[in-house]
């Protein structure tokens, strides 16, 4: 019976501390509402660092701090972000992965343009919760009637059942409540989920003396941890993790939903903007990803584009094709976008993106788009297909982007989460390319690969998908490709008597127009097998039957019989042997039968033949040990036309083995 562990003075040992919860917080709202200052109250740590946005008095880029709650049981790392219409692209940089929103507006100027239009993107990103906040809330009379104010602002928004709090940075009025209001937020979320596919969208690329490149970013998807191998896209380039921190301490991992900083060997920091690093470099936009995901960069997305219902009805829909500025994780570039369908305010529709450069994305990534001039926010997205497939498939896309999406209100697969998105994805997959691998699906959701798998299991279980590893096809569509076999094999079978069998390339012929058509014929082959078909040797031989030449061709056999029996080991060559159509037919049936044997292109012999080649061959080697080719072909009295193909015969059966110009027999 096991005993419990006891300290020194005999009482239990306590239990090892647990790690702390992490999140990730981000400000937004206008220009000079006071973000800065209420992230530097919060936390004491200035977020604006450049000495531009010193001298401006305004914030450019984004700013970093940490902030400590409940007695450092939850770590919140806080991005702040710019809040003038010329730095929007930075903004949303920053809110791309956040737990809570909080959404600022100054007492004194109230509900602002960058006010609604970081609200929506916040919503176009999947914000998970949020915090209105009313600064400078010692500027007015009756802070809580202005608060009011902002709180209908924000009513049908992600804001309106939030906790709404009036604050002031400069007297720390508000900010206890504000503390308890951002623990209350957080209780109520469930952790990120470890899915064993980490990825850290690189937001600050830079060189640091002593250690080298160092990347930040928030990391999602799963854990990192020092020495992993990582790849770098859309370059693809491989890199290591020398060293990781997290809350400025350094660690040997760090788990999902952490800022978290990389220092990382084998590659350099690149400089942006204009910059188009080579590979081996890195800058913000870049992702680093785990070894094990395989993200696969595209020129082309098939993405869900919605545009808010707090647009003003009046606005232009967008429609036709566009170029405008794509917003996705950290990066920022030019884009054409195609519409299917024209898309008003509160409006939807499926779109086929096509980046200036590569993208690596996974199904359910959230994207911005704005116009080109870069003034406004157009809409939002989220991807359904990372890497659609050419023209050549458009309808079968077209059905694959209705079932993604969803109908009668009711998301499709790739608006889910968790298993309902691994199994709508696996059955949509298999519907329109015929056969759908994990590995394929893998490449494409962020969901684990074990709950991928458990999903494909369920499915086979269920009866609704056929296959395993290899791959998985719906199961009333391979009845249906093995029923088509069945016939076709019957039919070519019925043509061909004299063989008894098909060829296996019938097979392929069938399922040429599919994806992956060789894991669909290996699938129809396993089908067969169970239902008694004999496959060997490139024929597929349907149950119960055998070989049967027509009575009108029985004269040629024997003739054919009588050609070969008179000089076994010296016969007529195939050449001479089917000199006509009727001929060919005849030499196919001795060889289905088992009569006679292909040696070679143009060598046959009877197996009896055969045998007795194959037999004072034996002998020969068992006497002398070794022999050449030519030494062989006197002791069976033949040519050389027949002696190399047959000992190349018998080599591949394991019963001759060759070294150099000699042939011994084998060990097996």
């Amino acid at each position: 019976m096991a005993t419990e562990q006891t300290g020194g003075d005999g009482d239990a040992a306590p239990p090892p501390p647990r790690p702390p919860r992490r999140y990730i917080a981000a400000t937004a709202g206008h220009v000079d509402h006071g973000k800065s200052a209420l992230v530097e109250r919060l936390t004491g740590t200035d977020p604006d660092r450049l000495a531009e946005e010193k001298r401006r008095g305004i914030t450019i880029e984004l700013g970093y701090a940490d902030l400590s709650l409940e007695g450092g049981a939850a770590r919140v790392g806080l991005v702040d972000v710019p809040g003038h219409e010329d730095f929007v692209k930075n903004m949303v940089t920053g809110v791309g992965q956040v737990d809570v929103a909080m959404l600022v507006v100054a007492a004194d100027d109230g509900w602002m343009p960058q006010t609604e239009e970081h609200l929506q993107i916040l919503e176009y990103l999947g914000a998970r919760s949020g915090v209105l906040i009313l600064t400078k809330a010692d500027l007015v009379a009756d802070a809580a009637a202005r608060l009011g104010e902002i709180s209908a602002r924000a009513q049908g928004s992600i804001f309106e059942n939030a906790p709404h709090v009036a604050v002031s940075a400069v007297t720390g009025a508000g900010i206890d409540h504000l503390r308890q209001a951002l623990c209350s937020v957080l209780h109520s979320l469930s952790p990120r989920a470890d899915q064993g596919k980490p990825r850290l969208a690189v937001d600050r690329a830079f060189t640091f003396a002593g250690a080298g490149t160092v990347v930040t970013g928030t990391l999602v998807g799963g854990r990192f941890c020092s020495g992993d191998d990582v790849v770098i896209h859309p370059k693809e380039a491989p890199a290591r993790i020398r060293a990781i921190q997290t809350f400025n301490s350094e660690v040997t991992e760090a788990p999902p939903g952490s800022r978290v900083a990389l220092n990382l060997a084998t590659v350099r920091a690149g400089r942006g903007g204009r910059d188009r690093p080579r590979g081996g470099t890195v800058q913000r936009g870049y992702v680093v990803v785990g070894r094990q995901l395989h993200m696969t960069p595209s020129r082309a997305i098939d993405v869900l584009i919605r545009r808010s219902p707090r647009l003003d009805p009046r606005a232009k829909p967008l429609q036709g094709v566009l170029r405008v500025r794509l917003h996705i994780g950290t990066r920022h570039l030019g884009a054409r976008l195609a519409l299917s369908e024209p898309v008003a305010a509160g409006g939807s529709a499926v779109a086929r993106l096509q980046p200036e450069e590569p993208l690596a994305t996974l199904v359910g990534d959230r994207l911005v788009i704005r116009d080109w001039s870069q003034r406004l926010t157009l809409g939002g997205g989220t991807v359904l297909d990372p890497c659609p497939p050419g023209a050549a498939a458009a309808t079968r896309q077209a059905a694959y982007l209705r079932l993604a999406v969803g109908d009668d209100g009711r998301p499709g697969f790739a608006l889910r989460n968790g298993s309902e998105r691994a199994r709508g994805a696996l059955q949509v997959l298999a519907e329109r390319d015929g056969l759908v691998t994990l590995c394929e699906v893998d490449r494409l959701l962020p969901e684990a690969t074990q709950e991928l798998q458990e999903a494909a299991r369920a499915l086979v279980a269920e009866g609704i998908l056929v296959g395993g590893e290899d791959g998985l096809v719906e199961a009333g569509r391979l009845a249906g490709l093995t029923g088509d076999a069945r016939e076709t094999l019957a039919s070519w079978v019925a043509d061909h008597p004299e063989r008894g069998a098909a060829p296996g390339s019938l097979l392929a012929s069938l399922v040429a127009a599919l994806p992956q058509p060789a894991s669909l014929v290996a699938l129809i082959e396993r089908q067969l097998r169970r239902d008694g078909y004999q496959i060997e040797g490139g024929q597929i031989r349907p149950p119960g039957t055998t070989a049967a030449l027509p009575e009108p061709l029985r004269p040629l056999l024997r003739e054919m019989r009588a050609a070969l029996t008179a000089t076994p080991l010296t016969p007529p060559s195939r050449k001479q042997l089917t000199a006509s159509t009727d001929q060919a037919r005849v030499l196919e049936y001795l060889v289905a039968s088992g009569e006679a044997l292909l040696l070679g292109a143009d060598v046959v012999v009877t197996e009896a033949a055969f045998a007795v080649a194959r037999e004072r061959i034996v002998e020969h080697l068992s006497q002398h040990g070794e022999a050449t080719a030519g030494e062989l072909r006197v002791a069976l009295d033949t040519n050389r036309r027949v002696i190399i193909p047959l000992l190349e015969h018998l080599d591949r059966e394991g019963i001759t083995v060759r070294h150099g110009d000699r042939r011994r027999l084998s060990s097996r």
